[in-house]
């Protein structure tokens, strides 16, 4: 909600240079915070997963837990951990670009 605002807010001000460029910027900041903080969740969660899975094999219920291994094969399952970092980064790159069109077609 936070970007559609924003960007919608960078079409009224076309033509007011100084006010676009401060948008491109502040989303960009706004974007690689997103970053940071989604690799630092998702390390988190990584790192409970892993503490949950030691505790459940410790117990010798790791047969209980919903992604267990079946014959000795993983279930491969898609990992949506990655997601939001890489929407950040992708958001990030385009407000980047967005930057570098409006400095350099300023020449």
């Amino acid at each position: 909600m936070i970007t559609a605002g924003t960007l919608t807010l960078l079409q009224v001000a076309r033509g007011n240079f100084p006010l676009e460029i401060t948008i491109i910027i502040f989303m960009l900041l706004f974007s690689i915070i997103g970053l940071l903080t989604s690799f630092r969740l998702k390390a988190e969660l990584e790192e409970c997963l892993h503490d949950i899975h030691q505790i459940a094999a410790s117990g010798g219920l790791d047969s209980l837990m919903a992604l267990s291994r079946e014959d000795g094969i993983p279930i491969r399952y898609p990992k949506f951990r990655w997601i939001f970092p890489w929407f950040y980064a992708l958001v990030s790159f385009g407000f980047l670009a967005l930057l570098a069109v409006k400095l350099f077609s300023l020449r």
